[in-house]
């Protein structure tokens, strides 16, 4: 009975799922494991053994790798064996799995956006001057005098007059 426990456990079956395959209920799963060593120990191993291999892959996919595989033709009326290598390129997502688990000081986890619209009296100004204000708002710009969203926008960027000169004042 412990080798079909460790092989459900390798497959990744939940307790439930093994207890049923073995045609138990999982109380009584769970009572075998408490009560009978050599069930507790493959319990323990076939869960590290089956988690080593789900990141072995990741690792594998993060990083990119090279298959040898046989594809078979018909060229001619004859049977034609190729055996070539297919690659598959590095998963990006894999990798942000990865170094968010083993460097989270160093990629934490996401922050996500917030993205907010004022809403008046329950709806939103949808108008292209109310956007043009909740753009300005949302920049952190200053409104105009009057609100309109035909004037020019004021901005603490000096001008070109207002910009020090460099060479004014060193006596050349």
């Amino acid at each position: 009975m412990v080798p079909k426990i460790q092989q459900l456990l390798l497959l990744g079956l939940s307790n439930g799922q093994a207890a049923e395959a073995l045609g138990i209920g999982e109380r009584t799963l769970m009572d075998w494991r408490t009560r009978i060593p050599a069930v507790a120990a493959v319990f323990a191993s076939s869960r590290e053994l089956a988690l080593a291999g789900v990141a072995k892959n990741l690792f594998r996919r993060a990083n990119g790798f090279r298959v040898r595989t046989e594809k078979v033709f018909q060229h001619q009326g004859e049977v034609v064996r190729a055996k070539t290598t297919e690659y598959y390129p590095p998963d990006v997502r894999a990798a942000e799995i990865i170094l968010k688990a083993r460097a989270p000081q160093l990629w934490p986890p996401d922050r996500g956006v917030q993205v907010g619209v004022q809403v008046v009296a329950g709806l939103p100004d949808t108008t292209l001057e109310g956007l043009q204000r909740l753009a300005r708002q949302s920049a952190g710009l200053a409104l105009p005098a009057g609100g309109s969203g035909q004037r020019t926008i004021e901005t603490n960027t000096p001008t070109a007059a207002q910009e020090p000169n460099p060479d004014a004042g060193n006596g050349s």
